[in-house]
């Protein structure tokens, strides 16, 4: 399932619809937004028509005669049901067989104070919309200071407004790949200034439904803004993954002697070949260590939450000293696990807590996900063009390190 979004930047140039049409042709998305069309209203029949018969479209042109915004979509294929619509963003509800999401389609005005009723017409479509969602477009804004090179400098009266928005509506950067910069003013040297202007933001319901979720910032082409090619793939099985030490399992109560014993065992060989039999040892006590005393936290957890839940249900509670023996055992369990599972996100998610006391909040969950999201390669720029098929992407990897080594790569 691709989405498109592109500023065009005008197409009353009969090149860039043939640009335009092209690209849909290529990529083949089944919706496209695009934005700057600057066609004015009784002239967008016919500009629309060039791009097929078989797309439906909707636009902006009740808040902006020029057409700030053009949405299309193949009504074959999905539903689309077109929820709210302003001058600076269209908000939709994309419906797929059992699978549904929100879109909302930005292109941001061009000063601080008039992006103002932008951020807070975004929220209140986040707070008022439940299940996965997507905001993504032409923000007409900066993020980060990095988010811009040449030019003026980024003070931070351009991104408070931005990051605040961001923050209040916990939305997070989608996973991107290609061109950092999505636009240009095609200055020459020490002219030309690049911005990362147009983005795409996700919700955690969104990326829980789509891990594999990511976006491509294509070359800009004839515009000056680089096309935005966001592919939304389900997950699917994978082969399992290296086995990851876990510093939890250190504290665990003989930890120490085990791996010294296992290290100081007599082997065969030169030094180099009882340090790689010491390590391989260790790996296999540490994977047999984690998979009986520390696998599944969560669903040991689940169990315990559940033992709990029982006994704490029970009338015989106030009365039977077993029953509260059980409970005060769940709850010393769940408080074990629960530390156990905390660790982990931790640790996967790479972020350095500030309070020692949070636990298990949606930012690391999140962490986590944006992280395994990133790690995927889903894609890869081939010398015979763009590849998403997994086989093809293996083939291309393993290619590439036997060029770089010289031998071949098992």
């Amino acid at each position: 399932m691709n989405l498109l979004g592109w500023n065009v930047r005008g197409l009353n140039d009969p090149a860039k619809i043939k640009e335009v049409k092209h690209f849909l042709h290529i990529h083949n998305p089944m919706y496209y937004a695009l934005f700057e069309t600057r066609v004015k209203n009784h002239k967008s029949i016919n500009t629309q028509k060039k791009f097929g018969i078989h797309w439906q479209l909707v636009s902006n042109y009740d808040y902006s005669p020029r057409g700030r915004i053009c949405f299309g979509w193949k009504p074959g294929e999905v539903a689309v049901t077109v929820i709210s619509t302003n001058e600076q963003c269209i908000h939709l509800q994309i419906t797929r067989a059992t699978k549904s999401f929100h879109l909302v389609v930005v292109y941001g005005l061009h000063t601080i104070r008039d992006r103002k009723a932008l951020w807070e017409q975004l929220l209140q479509i986040r707070n008022s919309s439940q299940g996965p969602m997507i905001v993504f477009g032409d923000f007409n804004a900066v993020l980060r200071a990095e988010d811009r090179c040449n030019g003026n400098e980024v003070h931070e009266a351009e991104t408070i407004d931005f990051n605040q928005f961001l923050l209040e509506a916990n939305l997070i950067e989608a996973p991107n790949t290609g061109l950092f910069y999505s636009w240009s003013n095609k200055g020459e040297g020490s002219n030309r200034i690049w911005s990362r202007i147009d983005k795409a933001f996700l919700n955690d319901e969104m990326l829980q439904e789509y891990p594999e979720i990511l976006v491509n910032y294509l070359p800009e082409g004839i515009s000056d803004h680089t096309p935005l090619m966001i592919r939304c793939t389900h997950h699917e099985d994978k082969k399992g993954r290296p086995f990851k030490f876990m510093n939890f399992m250190a504290t665990k109560t003989g930890f120490l002697p085990l791996i010294q014993d296992v290290w100081h065992q007599n082997g065969r060989g030169g030094k180099l070949k009882q340090i790689w039999n010491n390590l391989t040892r260790v790996k296999h006590e540490t994977k047999t260590l984690h998979s009986r005393h520390f696998a599944q936290a969560h669903i040991k957890m689940a169990k315990c939450r559940a033992k709990l839940d029982q006994a704490q249900r029970d009338p015989s509670l106030r009365h039977d000293v077993e029953i509260q023996k059980i409970e005060k055992e769940n709850i010393e369990t769940l408080r074990y696990w629960s530390n156990i599972e905390t660790s982990i996100l931790q640790q996967k998610s790479r972020i350095s807590w500030i309070a020692k006391g949070e636990r298990n909040t949606k930012l690391f969950f999140t962490a986590v996900k944006i992280r395994k999201a990133q790690n995927n390669i889903n894609m890869l720029q081939t010398e015979h063009g763009i590849t998403t098929k997994a086989e093809e992407i293996h083939h291309e990897l393993v290619q590439f390190y036997q060029n770089l080594l010289g031998k071949r790569v098992v």
